[in-house]
C-alpha cells in the first residue's frame, strides 16, 4: 500500500466521520440510517468489483455533499421559522406599547 493509497483512506475516513456528525447533530435519525445503509452498499459493491482506493473516496463524496445540503436545507428552514417568530413577537410587543 502506497503513501498515496493511505491519504486517500484517510480523507476517505475523514468524510464519513465529518457528514456522520453533521447528520447526528441535525438529529436527522432516519435519514442518518439510509444515509449510512447506502454508504455502506455502495463501499461493498467498490469492494467487490476490485477497484483502486481512489474510487473509495469518489463514492464517498455524493454521501457527503448529500449531508451538507441536507444540514443547509434544515438550517435555512429553522432560521426562517426563528425570523418569523421574531417578527410576531416585535409586532406582539409593539401592540402591547401601543395601548
Amino acid at each position: 500500500m502506497q503513501m498515496h493509497d493511505i491519504a486517500l483512506i484517510v480523507t476517505a475516513i475523514t468524510l464519513i466521520g465529518f457528514a456522520l456528525k453533521l447528520l447526528y447533530t441535525m438529529k436527522a435519525f432516519k435519514i442518518l440510517i439510509l444515509w449510512s445503509v447506502l454508504l455502506m452498499a455502495t463501499e461493498i459493491r467498490v469492494a467487490l468489483m476490485h477497484y483502486e482506493i481512489k474510487y473509495y473516496v469518489l463514492t464517498i463524496l455524493p454521501f457527503y455533499f448529500f449531508a451538507l445540503i441536507y444540514m443547509m436545507v434544515k438550517l435555512h428552514i429553522k432560521i426562517n421559522e426563528t425570523r418569523k417568530q421574531i417578527d410576531e413577537d416585535e409586532e406582539e410587543k409593539n401592540k402591547c406599547l401601543e395601548e
